[in-house]
């Protein structure tokens, strides 16, 4: 029973697979037959086409007689095979053909006055030497540069004026006698020769006080509208800080306003610009409605803006004590962000980037300074006069802002964060009336001092003196006014 039990039961015998592999194998040297065949006619075809190669040699030819043709090659040279190669027959000889035509540099009568412009990649040496300057020449005067100016600064489109005479030992090269190179507007280097050395000194160029007119429509911003104008960028600042008592930059400037701004500059004889000085005027048109502003320097010898009048434009208070701000919530009732029901919004808040510089609305006293329950860190100020304005949410207190401190209109008090109840980075801004809080929109604040007896005739002559300039001086031109003897 052991032994039955340990013999493995008969297998089932497998079919007759031996046809079927025949055939399969038939089919494929079949194919090995017909690819081989292919391959054959495909070789000698190509081989007449490219080459030129008789067919019945190349049907001769396998792959280990490939050395021995080269071999064969080499002894017989009618048998190698080669790309056609087509050789140009010149009409003039090779050395001729290729040697380019001498350029002729013009010959200098000395004495002579040359002026060079800088083209990109020159350098003062190069250029000297390019005129038939030695080298040690061209070197020693770049050298005597060094002390007043570097050498290699040199501004492409820029002007170097020389003035050549003949050298004592050789009449036919030039030596340098006066050379002057632009650096600026403002700005030249001149080396004069002494002997057989050369001195190099800074120039100052005499400059032209004018005054300059530029602004236009406004169509993206009234900031890029002034830059695209030539307008210097501190310019327009103070121009824009002159105006945000009266205009919200953020939300009353449309395209199709205008700008127009008259202003004094520095510039050399050839006009162009070195510097500027004050604005003299500004006028934005803002929603068809022109708004002026002249300059003035009050007898306390303090320069302010005023309108026609002679009225000073600065108010007690600015109503958007921060730059760049967008109102993200008005005063009024609405739903409170966080507490989820209508309650009274008693200030406006100004949706900014956390760290944002908050600034005093108006000349003060710091009433009180630290943490105050859901305004998070907050400043108050007194102004006087039954004013006061409080700055909530602040991510820090400005340094030395503590209580009794005072402060001036526009100097920074804290900056924006999102402390105490807030659900994001803003200034909470209020303005209080009485300690009662009230629409910063709808306050109207008294303008600064108005001008009287010989000051304000003394505006009025400077105001004609405006008129007149912006009569003469078209948009985006200069005028020049006097001559200025002092130089920069």
């Amino acid at each position: 029973m052991r032994a039955n039990f340990l013999t493995l039961p008969p297998q089932p015998t497998a079919p007759n697979r031996t046809v079927p592999i025949q055939r399969v194998n038939k089919i494929r040297f079949s194919w090995f037959v017909l690819g081989t065949t292919l391959g054959s006619i495909v070789t000698s075809v190509l081989s007449n086409l490219v080459i030129g190669y008789p067919a019945t040699q190349m049907a001769h030819t396998n792959m280990p007689q490939a050395p021995v043709v080269e071999q064969h090659a080499a002894q017989s040279p009618q048998t190698v095979i080669s790309e056609p190669q087509v050789v140009a027959t010149p009409s003039t000889p090779p050395a001729q053909a290729a040697a380019p035509a001498p350029t002729a540099k013009p010959k200098l009568t000395l004495p002579a006055s040359l002026s060079l412009k800088i083209e990109r990649g020159d350098t003062l040496s190069g250029m000297l030497t390019d005129i038939g300057v030695t080298m040690n020449e061209a070197t020693d005067v770049v050298d005597s540069i060094r002390s007043v100016h570097n050498p290699r600064r040199l501004t492409t489109g820029g002007l170097v004026a020389l003035k050549l005479d003949a050298s004592k030992s050789d009449p036919s090269v030039p030596t340098v006698k006066e050379l002057k190179l632009s650096v600026s507007a403002i700005k030249s280097v001149k080396v004069t020769r002494k002997g057989d050395k050369f001195i190099a000194e800074a120039v100052n160029a005499p400059l032209v006080k004018a005054m300059a007119r530029g602004g236009g429509v406004i169509t993206s911003s009234l900031y890029q509208t002034g830059a695209n104008a030539g307008i210097p960028a501190p310019i327009l600042s103070e121009v824009i800080q002159a105006f945000s008592y009266d205009i919200d930059f953020q939300r009353d400037i449309k395209d199709g306003d205008r700008l127009d701004v008259l202003y004094e500059r520095m510039q050399n004889e050839s006009g162009i610009a070195a510097g500027y000085g004050d604005v003299l005027y500004a006028a934005i048109t803002v929603n068809g409605k022109k708004k002026e502003i002249y300059r003035h320097e009050a007898k306390d010898g303090v320069p302010g803006w005023y309108n026609q009048l002679g009225e000073s434009i600065r108010k007690a208070l600015l109503r958007t004590p921060i730059n760049g701000a967008r109102i993200s919530s008005g005063f009024g009732m609405r739903k409170h962000p966080i507490l989820g029901y209508s309650k009274m919004h008693r200030g406006v808040d100004f949706a900014a980037a956390t760290g944002t510089p908050i600034l005093a609305a108006g000349d003060g006293v710091v009433s009180f300074s630290g943490r105050q329950n859901g305004y998070g860190n907050v400043v108050e100020l007194n102004h006087g006069n039954k004013y006061a304005t409080r700055y909530a949410h602040a991510s820090r207190i400005a340094k030395g802002i503590r209580e009794g401190t005072k402060v001036k209109q526009g100097q920074i008090i804290a900056y924006v964060g999102s402390t105490g109840r807030s659900t994001g980075p803003h200034l909470h801004y209020e303005i209080l009336v009485n300690n009662t809080q009230v629409n910063p929109q709808g306050v109207k604040f008294k303008t600064g001092q108005s001008l009287a007896g010989k000051e304000l005739a003394a505006f009025k002559r400077q105001v004609e003196k405006v008129e007149l300039a912006l009569d003469k001086i078209p948009l985006n031109k200069s005028l020049a006014m006097i001559d200025v003897s002092k130089t920069r």
